[in-house]
């Protein structure tokens, strides 16, 4: 057992020193003559000296517990540094993943105004369509009013259509309709002079349809 212990960590100086000056002459300063080996000076100094062994003992259990001190003060640098690298990298990704956060806030706030700009724009569109129906509408209704100087230059001049011919049967179809739709719209402004036009036509129509008859 004391060979082991003494195979197990150094000899202290002063052990070997006096083991050299206090032991047998016959065993230490045998050994160191023939070699010098520390663990043999130790265990003549041991077996001869209680004191010096307990010595020993004591320092070698003081530096077996400075160096795992040491060994666990060196991992817990270690550990240390890498809880350090550990919570700047957190840092990081929870600055990233707010970042994207933001940004995924201001997608959903950009996608709402295209929708909102989206049905904006439709709409402006039902309602231009909206217009524009009725402004075909509004067109269709006044073309009856502008029958009127139409169809009257047909009736004046040299280019006036002869009564059989089928230009003239067309005349008479627009006057009627004009007629009838003044007449059904007496709201409209100057409907009623309109329509006093459109009779005035009309019924000059006919007298050329009479003259011709006759």
């Amino acid at each position: 057992q004391i060979s082991e212990l003494c195979g197990e960590g150094a000899v202290p100086q002063h052990i070997a020193d006096q083991a050299t000056d206090t032991g047998p002459t016959d065993g230490s300063s045998g050994a160191a003559a023939n070699g010098g080996r520390a663990s043999e000076d130790f265990e003549n100094a041991v077996l001869h000296n209680s004191a010096q062994f307990y010595r020993w003992h004591s320092e070698l259990e003081a530096t077996r517990t400075s160096e795992t001190e040491e060994k666990f003060r060196t991992h817990a640098r270690a550990l240390q540094g890498h809880l350090t690298a550990c919570q700047e990298l957190q840092a990081k990704v929870d600055e990233t993943l707010e970042f994207f956060g933001t940004l995924k806030l201001q997608h959903h706030e950009v996608a709402a105004k295209t929708r909102q700009l989206h049905d904006g724009c439709q709409q402006l569109v039902a309602e231009k369509d909206a217009l524009a129906d009725f402004a075909g509408a509004l067109r269709r209704k006044l073309a009856f009013f502008d029958e009127l100087e139409a169809v009257g230059s047909r009736f004046h001049g040299s280019s006036a259509p002869s009564v059989d011919s089928e230009a003239f049967l067309t005349l008479l179809a627009r006057l009627d309709d004009s007629l009838a739709f003044v007449a059904a719209h007496p709201q409209y402004a100057d409907a009623a002079a309109y329509a006093g036009k459109f009779r005035a036509l009309q019924q000059r129509a006919l007298s050329a349809v009479r003259a011709r008859v006759a």
